[in-house]
């Protein structure tokens, strides 16, 4: 990751006006189940949803702090996808596992790791949304864990994030077309610093 990438930086900010969304649309989700669901096992325990709201909430604040920086760690979206797929999985254990409105968010994690990281990256956050959504699904009912409902939302959403991927591929090139650019720069600056080719080098004009 280039720190000085613009294309990074607002990606930095999208990723943290969207988990902010994510954030207040959870607790709204959560409020409903209560009032909706009282007694029928999805409305989850207040203060363990609480604690793990509040501790998102100050973690995307965190990472929206680096989105303001003139430079960020090179590893910020690898940390990123991590901490969205640890809090997705948190929130829809607490609310229900497999069948929780809330393993709607593990769509976003994806979408937006295709948008941000390389394919290769991308693929290993769909892997890890599928296993995060079976360990909410076990530690949501260990006793009595539902893998039908697991195994029907992991299909429907590997169709979904595999298929979005085209579409989300020219933002993508974009981005990748910006980073080569940079990097023959930063070649040609090295060169013409060692006086290997000449200061009126067309790159330079």
């Amino acid at each position: 990751m280039n720190p000085h990438n613009p294309f990074e930086k607002a990606a930095l900010r999208r990723n943290a006006v969207v988990r902010t969304w994510v954030l207040g649309g959870s607790l709204a989700v959560f409020g409903l189940l209560h009032l909706l669901k009282r007694g029928e096992g999805f409305e989850g325990p207040v203060a363990p949803f609480a604690a793990a709201w509040f501790l998102g909430a100050a973690v995307n604040f965190l990472l929206a702090y680096f989105s303001v920086r003139r430079s960020f760690p090179s590893w910020i979206f690898a940390a990123e996808k991590t901490f969205d797929l640890l809090l997705t999985a948190s929130l829809s254990a607490l609310t229900g596992g497999a069948t929780s409105p809330l393993t709607a968010l593990y769509f976003l994690v994806a979408f937006s790791a295709q948008v941000d990281l390389t394919r290769i990256a991308s693929r290993w956050v769909q892997a890890g949304s599928v296993v995060a959504c079976l360990v909410a699904e076990y530690y949501s009912a260990p006793t009595d864990p539902d893998y039908g409902a697991w195994a029907t939302w992991s299909v429907v959403f590997l169709i979904v994030t595999l298929g979005s991927a085209r579409l989300i591929a020219p933002s993508r090139r974009e981005a990748d077309r910006y980073e080569r650019l940079q990097s023959i720069r930063r070649e040609a600056d090295a060169l013409l610093r060692a006086g290997r080719i000449p200061r009126n080098f067309p790159i330079f004009c």
